[in-house]
């Protein structure tokens, strides 16, 4: 049987030639190193227990964000296609403008000339 010690490794047979103190306290030394080595290894694992804890709650924030980040792109691409239908309407909108101005052109001068011939059509009957 082989023991681990700290400084060196003394098998089972070499066990039987020293005293039952002395292996006793080997075997103590080599009781206490364990633990000392599983003490520090639950120490580590409390903490990476505690960082999991940590990066839970921040995974939980990421997939709120996520979300928000999502129903922004969407409410973004609803303001994209409805800046293109405003534009959409807009052209029409100004075309007609156009065509109503055109033709409030043509009625005026039509107006003006049967203004001044209603003028020449006095002037001859007076």
């Amino acid at each position: 049987m082989l023991i681990d010690c700290r400084f060196f490794h003394v098998t089972w047979s070499r066990y039987c030639t020293l005293p039952v103190k002395c292996i006793l306290e080997i075997l103590m030394f080599d009781c206490s190193f364990q633990t000392d080595s599983l003490t520090a290894l639950a120490e580590e694992a409390r903490s990476l227990k505690d960082e999991v804890d940590i990066l839970r709650q921040n995974e939980e924030k990421v997939k709120k964000y996520e979300s928000t980040i999502e129903s922004y792109k969407r409410k973004l691409e609803d303001m994209t296609d409805l800046r293109r239908t405003v534009c959409v309407y807009l052209l029409s909108l100004s075309a007609a403008v156009a065509h109503y101005v055109i033709r409030s052109l043509v009625f005026l001068s039509l107006l003006v000339a049967i203004s001044s011939d209603l003028l020449m059509i006095d002037f001859y009957i007076s």
